[in-house]
């Protein structure tokens, strides 16, 4: 189980570089995160593609959340 914060954040780190699209394939969301590209690595999370026309869940607030960490964190 995941309960206790280091197998949660060790979970993630693993999501994070595994990543599994709907067709097997398997990426890295630091190429994404990278270039800032937080709607791909929404599309990849919530959706399971890259080239979708389908908005993921939250994305408003998601790309909110990321311009206030960047004026925040530069």
């Amino acid at each position: 189980m995941l309960e206790g914060a280091t197998l949660a954040c060790r979970s993630a780190a693993w999501f994070w570089r595994n990543a599994k699209l709907r067709d097997g394939t398997i990426v890295d969301l630091n190429e994404y995160a990278d270039k800032g590209d937080i709607i791909t690595i929404s599309k990849i999370i919530n959706v399971g593609l890259i080239h979708t026309n389908i908005k993921p869940n939250g994305l408003g607030e998601r790309i909110a959340g990321y311009e206030r960490a960047q004026e925040v964190l530069t």
